[in-house]
């Protein structure tokens, strides 16, 4: 599992990629890259944007969903609105049958 940052198209933008499994092998070290993005020391931002580009995660379990909500309120309290893009199905369908869409800022694609 590895997280990769772009540079910001704005401040108070933060673009990642996440690419591999997101399991409970996993987690802690996600947590800790992702955070490591987040400013520390108690610094907050007025109106951030962390977003989460899942497109890369080859599997997602229940303690990778945990994972992503713990990194939501990480980003709350550096004052950033978390955002997850590209997910694949099996992701997309384990966030909808617990109702963390709206927690976790995802828009399933529109699907014609």
């Amino acid at each position: 599992m590895t997280i990769t940052a772009v540079e910001p198209c704005r401040a108070g933008v933060i673009l990642a990629t996440v690419s591999g499994p997101v399991d409970l092998l996993t987690v802690d070290r996600f947590r800790t890259q992702v955070e490591a993005l987040l400013p520390d020391g108690g610094v907050r931002v007025l109106e951030g944007l962390l977003e989460l580009d899942l497109s890369q995660v080859s599997f997602c379990d229940v303690a990778g969903l945990r994972a992503l909500l713990a990194v939501r309120d990480t980003a709350t309290r550096a004052g950033y609105r978390m955002m997850i893009t590209n997910a694949d199905g099996y992701t997309e369908a384990l966030i909808a049958v617990f109702r963390l869409s709206e927690l976790l800022g995802f828009q399933p694609a529109d699907k014609e």
